[in-house]
């Protein structure tokens, strides 16, 4: 749910990718997010976001995002493409984070791969 991927001057959209069918699902995304917090459940987000030196970016996942047009890390009207603490990586307005609420940054796909997750939520279990 982050910028890059759902906002016109995203990196997404930048590189010809339809942000239609994710923007239609974020009401539906709030619903869910402020009933859990509603249950005051344990919220955490993760957001695919590389450090600024790319240096946990798959040589792969560079090469594919350069064939595109719009490289990781190249600059765009959000900042560096999907880089960690440029605007293109916050979540959009209507879902984002509340003070507490951790945000793990993801150098690909998964959420647990190379993330502290697992630490947040082992930390969020013990706190019960």
């Amino acid at each position: 749910m982050q910028r890059d991927f759902l906002e016109p001057d995203g990196w997404l959209s930048l590189t010809g990718g339809d942000i239609a069918p994710l923007q239609a699902i974020v009401p539906a995304v709030a619903r869910l997010l402020e009933a859990v917090r509603r249950a005051r459940l344990f919220v955490a987000f993760t957001a695919e976001a590389y450090r600024p030196d790319l240096s946990d970016l798959p040589g792969n996942r560079l090469w594919r995002s350069q064939r595109l047009g719009q490289p990781i890390g190249g600059k765009g009207p959000l900042g560096r493409h999907l880089v960690l603490g440029e605007a293109g990586t916050d979540m959009v307005a209507s879902l984002a984070p509340r003070a507490g609420e951790p945000v793990a940054a993801k150098p690909g796909k998964s959420a647990f791969i190379g993330t502290d997750l697992d630490h947040l939520c082992a930390s969020a279990a013990s706190a019960i």
